[in-house]
């Protein structure tokens, strides 16, 4: 097989990837046409490889970044998204879109942005008694009416119970993020005097979402993506999409480059550690989410799931996400972090919190607003005493 052979088929099969990661959130309502996503995973890996070649003596764990370098990483920017140096990308300010999502009661929901490119349409106070920030991915962003996301829900729980006061939640998670970005979102919205950073991890995607900066900051390069691993996505594929995107691509990697699960978690780990320093020097709390995957959500069924086991030969790495949540928490509390493990809280079946593209859902969102209710509370008393 030639050389560009396998890289023409890599190719393909790493868009196919791309597709099948944004699609749900990239289709819009009425369409307005062909939705036109560039697999940027050369031009990635050309910036990788550059910046390797001219390591730095003490590189830092993060910093921001130069936007000239976020096409390359990301694809930003476009329609939905700006370069930025503290995140690599976020939302256009003002923003509206619906999307499509066939789980919804609904069939589709609607997202607007604010002035500030928040995830949310409502401005944020000029003055305030107590502001809570929010962190995370696309589960924190919410794949539902920005009403029912549980930043929402958490504003209007607290405004309920303190009616006297001026009470803002600012939901700064957007899909894509993770560690480095949960660092970067504090160093952003910093001169907002939030009191609360709430940071919601999924530990789906989240781990293998540092492979590509912890590289780009520390200037090494990330093992070469093989042919094989592309296949293995492909035939994953066919089973789930959905399952692929916000879950199964990190167990398949990690399995294919096993030298980069344990960086990858000490690497999350750091992170988390520097942004809790950053936020003890100003007075910040920091409250952990852990949101778990749920391949069971998928809706394909215990069969297909054995058939993608079978075929993959994944029954020995079957529990790679547990193992992973288990470490992350673990590591949290052991610096003596509040988290939020919501396997800890789940009723029943755990898919009945998830759609079947493994994103949670309204109940998810319901039932973390919830658990973060009386300990937003706490601080709230905290801060106003």
């Amino acid at each position: 097989m030639s050389t560009r052979f396998v890289r023409a088929l890599t190719a393909l099969i790493a868009t196919a990837v791309v597709v099948g990661a944004t699609y749900p959130l990239w289709k819009r309502v009425p369409a307005p046409g062909p939705v036109v996503l560039k697999d940027n995973t050369t031009a990635s890996e050309s910036l990788l490889r550059a910046r390797a070649a001219e390591p730095h003596p003490n590189a830092p764990l993060w910093e921001p970044m130069d936007v000239a370098d976020v096409p390359a990483l990301y694809g930003a920017p476009d329609d939905e998204r700006l370069a930025d140096p503290w995140t690599g990308f976020a939302y256009r300010p003002n923003h509206a879109r619906r999307l499509v999502l066939p789980d919804h009661p609904e069939g589709a929901f609607g997202k607007r942005t604010n002035s500030l490119g928040l995830s949310q349409p409502e401005e944020l106070s000029p003055a305030r008694d107590f502001l809570v920030l929010v962190g995370g991915d696309s589960h924190a962003d919410g794949l539902c009416d920005d009403a029912d996301t549980f930043a929402a829900q958490s504003r209007e729980r607290l405004r309920a119970l303190h009616p006297d006061r001026t009470i803002d939640v600012a939901n700064a998670a957007e899909a894509g993020y993770a560690f480095h970005h949960y660092l970067g979102l504090l160093h952003k919205f910093a001169e907002l005097r939030p009191n609360v950073y709430v940071v919601a991890i999924y530990t789906g995607n989240d781990v293998m979402g540092t492979v590509k900066l912890r590289h780009y900051f520390a200037r090494t390069m990330p093992p070469p993506h093989t042919l094989e691993y592309f296949k293995e996505i492909r035939r994953a594929q066919k089973i789930s999409t959905g399952a692929v995107a916000n879950a199964l691509n990190q167990l398949l990697y990690f399995r294919r480059y096993p030298d980069e699960l344990e960086p990858s978690i000490q690497n999350a780990l750091a992170l988390c550690a520097e942004l809790e320093d950053f936020a003890r020097e100003r007075g910040i709390e920091v409250l952990y989410v852990a949101i778990p995957a749920c391949l069971e959500a998928s809706g394909v069924g215990e069969a297909k799931l054995a058939e993608l086991k079978r075929e993959l030969a994944l029954e020995t790495v079957w529990d790679h996400f547990e193992v992973v949540t288990d470490r992350l928490v673990a590591g949290l509390r052991a610096r003596g972090n509040d988290v939020t493990d919501l396997r800890e809280h789940f009723s029943g079946l755990r898919e009945r919190y998830y759609w079947t593209d493994l994103h949670i859902n309204v109940d998810g969102q319901r039932l973390i607003a919830e658990l973060l209710a009386p300990k937003l509370d706490l601080a709230f008393a905290r801060a106003v005493r």
